[in-house]
């Protein structure tokens, strides 16, 4: 990334992970992260990988608690 000389409006990093509690995860690719958070002239948009089906039912139940928990504090 450090020789990035393009002139594009938006530039979209792929990647990262949902944790169970709903939080963004980039502890895998952080130093590819690290480089992309520095780019200047473009608006970064991160964007996620596919989780698989066990993992995606966890975020599934964790979205859910979390809208429960904001309807009734």
């Amino acid at each position: 990334m450090s020789k990035y000389k393009g002139n594009f409006s938006h530039i979209h990093f792929t990647s990262a992970n949902i944790t169970a509690d709903m939080k963004v995860d980039v502890e895998d690719i952080k130093f590819s992260f690290n480089a992309f958070v520095k780019l200047e002239g473009s608006k970064c948009i991160l964007s996620f990988d596919a989780i698989e089906a066990a993992e995606m039912q966890k975020v599934i139940d964790a979205a859910d608690q979390i809208r429960r928990q904001r309807r009734n504090p």
